[in-house]
């Protein structure tokens, strides 16, 4: 293999890729309840994964929510 067939990691973006705002409404619904709704979202783009859409908490009803020990960020 020679130099210019190497890859380097510094070829590709970053992972994750910017936090961007949604510019529109999002909603969770489940069984006919809706459990998250806002025009405040934001997404996140990994390599190689779909996007992953972020709410505010206070956008959430967590009443339908059940507390665990562990915990994300």
């Amino acid at each position: 293999m020679t130099t210019a067939d190497r890859e380097s990691a510094a070829d590709y973006p970053p992972s994750p890729g910017p936090v961007q705002p949604v510019n529109r409404r999002l909603r969770v619904e489940f069984n006919g309840e809706v459990l998250a709704e806002t025009t405040r979202g934001v997404r996140i783009v990994e390599k190689d994964m779909p996007p992953v859409y972020y709410f505010p908490p206070e956008d959430v009803r967590t009443e339908f929510l059940v507390a665990e020990d562990r915990s994300s960020t």
